[in-house]
């Protein structure tokens, strides 16, 4: 549910009760209009309340500010999951397996990151035939990566960052 449309129902929603309030108002021969402002004051205040609880709920429930780190294998063939962010040491050759993308899911967003400090020169199969700015997919020096992929709705593309030492 897309929370920002929630939250325009519940403005809505407010709205609605202060226009009510004021023909309350209007109308209110039976109760003095301090009476009637504080009922309608009670009730709103009430509804804006459950509604940002309600809200705030939801938005823990549907938004992850924090992304979990998968420590992967060291070694083998090791299958990455989609919309995952992973750290890796290899202590040996590495294939990755890119998840298939198929019916509803190929028009979603799709991305894994790969955070890898290769100490020692192993065989690095990134697992994907296409790459950012026709750049060569392949790993051959000692240092700290992070490795990208993003699926562009029929293909796997692979990115490759190199962290620099400190300056």
């Amino acid at each position: 549910m897309n929370i920002i449309r929630v939250l325009l129902e519940k403005i809505k929603g407010v709205i609605r009760m202060v226009a009510d309030y004021d023909i309350v108002q209007a109308v209110a021969g039976t109760k003095n209009k301090a009476s009637v402002y504080n009922e309608n004051f009670n009730r709103m205040k009430q509804y804006v309340d459950d509604s940002v609880e309600e809200l705030t709920t939801e938005t823990q429930n549907t938004l992850s500010v924090y992304q979990t780190v998968n420590t992967l294998a060291t070694s083998g063939t090791i299958t990455l999951t989609d919309n995952s962010v992973n750290s890796i040491i290899p202590q040996g050759d590495v294939s990755f397996v890119l998840p298939s993308i198929t019916g509803e899911e190929v028009g979603k967003f799709h991305q894994i990151l790969v955070q890898m400090n290769l100490e020692d020169l192993y065989d690095i199969d990134l697992g994907a035939n296409w790459s950012f700015n026709n750049q060569a997919l392949l790993i051959n020096t000692v240092g700290k990566y992070n490795i990208i992929y993003e699926y562009d709705g029929e293909n796997w593309v692979c990115g490759i960052l190199t962290r620099a030492e400190d300056a």
